[in-house]
């Protein structure tokens, strides 16, 4: 069988806490960055420190990117799953009004397979951005793209942005090429043709992301584009009003 490898090059996050009140003291904001210019242990000896990788996640440092699956492994490939976690918490709900708190991320990732006849059924399914509320789980193969496993109860809270290169009708999946946002659980909230905005995420390109959330306002954007380009002003491939409060955990 023909295996698809998922790298990620770069990832960028910035987090605007949620409003802290100590006792009558003034309003307090903070803004959080996690900047990971590439994942290269040659240039950055933190990233074992910052990263807690899981499952079939590797960095490899050849490429400088976060690989899943770890081809090195004579195990069945097309059928693993991988995590790369920041390893030091983020508080991303206030406790007292439920406010989500505001955050922006951009990343580059590439589907890579090792033959150009694999078809929609072969190799592995996809990829997530995704926010969750521990440290240690690692979501089932195949069309659950790592997010939730058996184990994972009914009010498991996680908020993901999935990258689906699998058709699976029976989890409301339109084709083998959209974007999906997933509110703790596997079935899409919405799902979007990427087709639909020019991107074939399967196509070997380097492509990057871009997610915006706006607590506040609880509006959600993704685009897609090229890697090395700047913030597309084209059409969004999602753009709409998502509350994440219930699918956080604090």
């Amino acid at each position: 069988m023909d295996i698809c490898l998922y790298y990620c090059f770069f990832l960028l996050v910035s987090i605007e806490v949620f409003s802290i009140l100590v006792d009558s003291s003034p309003e307090i904001r903070a803004r959080k960055h996690i900047f990971f210019p590439d994942f290269s242990l040659h240039n950055n000896s933190r990233i074992l420190h910052d990263l807690k990788l899981l499952g079939s996640a590797k960095l490899s440092n050849e490429k400088g990117v976060i690989q899943i699956p770890d081809d090195s492994q004579a195990t069945d490939l097309g059928h693993q799953a991988g995590r790369a976690i920041y390893s030091s918490p983020v508080r991303l709900l206030d406790p007292v009004t439920k406010t989500p708190a505001s955050f922006e991320t951009t990343f580059s990732f590439q589907f890579n397979t090792s033959n150009s006849t694999r078809t929609s059924r072969d190799g592995g399914s996809g990829l997530t951005f995704i926010v969750v509320p521990d440290e240690f789980t690692v979501g089932r193969a195949g069309p659950w793209i790592g997010m939730l496993n058996d184990a994972c109860k009914d009010d498991y809270k996680a908020v993901a942005v999935e990258f689906d290169t699998r058709h699976d009708p029976e989890f409301g999946d339109p084709n083998d090429n959209h974007v999906g946002i997933n509110l703790g659980s596997i079935v899409s909230t919405r799902a979007i043709n990427a087709s639909d905005v020019g991107i074939f995420l399967n196509d070997g390109s380097v492509h990057r992301a871009w997610i915006a959330y706006d607590g506040t306002r609880g509006w959600m954007d993704v685009r897609i584009g090229s890697d090395g380009q700047d913030y597309p002003s084209t059409k969004p491939t999602f753009s709409g009003i998502l509350d994440i409060s219930p699918f956080l955990n604090e």
